[in-house]
């Protein structure tokens, strides 16, 4: 258990320290030397990633797993309302790092193969969202998907300026483009119905 507890913590501070040199100096700064340079380590808590781009993977999975863990107590019978605590929930553990996370489309849009492969988790991460949520899907799953993901990427830039101390403008804007979901949810139930 100590063992696990001490990866655990040197994950975060290999985490924090990839994401503090983001948001000062951009992605390709983001080296495993540096990393673990800034982050005051003297070897790796796991096995050394051999790039920036499995630094980056690791840490989107941990916010998944963060972001999942913590909704699990906020959940209840209302999909808009479970959705939107998962998309808050994950703006607020990204604060910390804004700049960070801020780097990492820049970066993906220099690098389209790599773009390819993190498109695929996004979409991943959304479709997972969305089954935790309880919407019912069925065969509008790949539509409400990329909706989501959309919704997301869209969120992004909300979330770049808000200043609010409590991001209320990110709130206002979850809230009003659940609204779209809502709408490609109805149109896929319409099509349903005449089909």
């Amino acid at each position: 258990m100590a063992q696990n507890s001490t990866q655990e913590q040197g994950k975060h501070k290999i985490h924090s320290a990839a994401l503090a040199l983001a948001g000062t100096h951009g992605w390709p700064a983001v080296t495993p030397v540096a990393v673990l340079k800034a982050a005051k380590l003297k070897k790796w808590p796991n096995q050394a990633p051999d790039s920036n781009w499995q630094i980056l993977s690791d840490i989107l999975s941990t916010l998944d797993a963060a972001v999942q863990a913590d909704v699990q107590e906020r959940l209840g019978d209302s999909w808009r309302d479970n959705l939107f605590e998962l998309l808050m929930i994950r703006f607020d553990l990204m604060q910390k790092h804004r700049e960070g996370y801020l780097a990492i489309l820049p970066a993906l849009l220099s690098h389209p193969h790599k773009a390819q492969h993190f498109t695929r988790r996004l979409l991943k991460s959304m479709a997972q969202n969305l089954k935790i949520s309880g919407i019912h899907m069925g065969k509008r799953k790949p539509l409400l998907v990329v909706t989501l993901a959309a919704i997301y990427l869209s969120l992004i830039d909300v979330w770049k300026s808000d200043d609010t101390a409590d991001l209320s403008k990110t709130m206002a804007a979850v809230d009003q483009r659940l609204n779209w979901l809502d709408e490609v949810r109805n149109l896929g139930r319409k099509a349903d119905t005449h089909a």
